[in-house]
């Protein structure tokens, strides 16, 4: 007996809303990508997963944050946030939100000026169209940061 043998006919006819969840996890996969490229430094295949006008957020009390629109902005958020730090993100958890993922996780790593060491929690929210990210907000730790840098 398979699970359809018991339903009534029109719900076992009814078409399934797969397409949503398999989507959200073709994102996920795109996401634990891009968190490989990053981890390898390989800022080629980090910006393959971008949209043309992807949005980058992350917050101005940092000296990377601002908002930075479209490839050469996020270029510059790329440069700036591994001027300051040596960093990778562990992913801790994935929530996939229809056309968002949500990443929970720790950021770790050492502030290049002042050699002190991090580990901080941190979320990472990414919104897809088509299959590339158009925006990435990243939350931090701000103050644990701060105190580091």
């Amino acid at each position: 007996m398979v699970a359809t043998d018991v339903l009534p006919p029109t719900i076992a006819a009814a078409p399934r809303p797969l397409r949503a969840a398999c989507d959200s996890c073709a994102d996920a996969a795109i996401i634990r990508a891009m968190y490989d490229a990053y981890a390898r430094r390989d800022l080629l295949d980090v910006f393959s997963c971008f949209s043309p006008d992807v949005v980058i957020r992350q917050s101005t009390h940092l000296p990377w944050g601002g908002t930075f629109r479209g490839l050469d902005e996020a270029r510059g958020f790329f440069d700036t946030l591994m001027e300051h730090v040596d960093s990778r993100f562990e992913v801790k958890e994935m929530l996939p939100a229809g056309e968002r993922v949500i990443v929970s996780g720790r950021t770790r790593g050492i502030a290049r000026r002042t050699g002190a060491a991090f580990d901080l929690g941190a979320t990472h929210v990414y919104e897809f169209r088509r299959g590339k990210v158009i925006r990435m907000e990243s939350y931090v730790d701000t103050p644990g940061m701060i105190a580091v840098l």
